[in-house]
This record gives structure tokens, sequence and C-alpha cells, in this order.
């Protein structure tokens, strides 16, 4: 476990006066990069959810047009996610 962890317990005691040396740590993990990119993913993926059907409002359609225009989307991921989880 102190491995995977790259600090042992007497270590952490020691540095208890200084956060930076954590920092140090941190931003030489690779995976910490990783976890941003996927969290930005994340982010980007609903920020698309919330504004698709307001930049397709703007294109002059009725509500209904609208609706319809938002909706494949939608229904090819969950055909996809549909099938992928099988």
């Amino acid at each position: 476990m102190q491995e995977d962890v790259g600090v042992s317990d007497g270590d952490e005691t020691e540095r208890q006066g200084s956060r930076f040396p954590g920092l140090l740590e941190a931003l030489g993990d690779w995976r910490m990069y990783w976890l941003a990119l996927a969290l930005t993913s994340l982010v980007v993926s609903l920020s698309f959810n919330a504004f698709f059907p307001t930049l397709t409002a703007t294109l002059g359609y009725s509500p209904t047009v609208t609706l319809l225009l938002c909706a494949p989307p939608w229904a090819f991921a969950t055909v996809v996610a549909f099938a992928v989880s099988r």
C-alpha cells in the first residue's frame, strides 16, 4: 500500500507545518492530469446538454421543430448505450 500512496505515515506526520511538498507531489502525479481531463470532459458534456436546446431555438423554428431537432442526438446516445451494455 505504501508503494501506491507514495508517502508513509511517518512522512505525513513530519510535514505537518507545510502543505507545499504535498502540492508538488500532486503536481508530479500523472493520474491527477487524467482526472482533470475527465472532469473537464464531464463539464463540457453537461454544458452541451444544457445549451443545445437554446442554440437550436435561435434558429427560428417553432418549438415543436426545435424539440425534433434536439431529440435525435439523445435517442442515438440511448441506443448506443444499450448496445454497448449488452
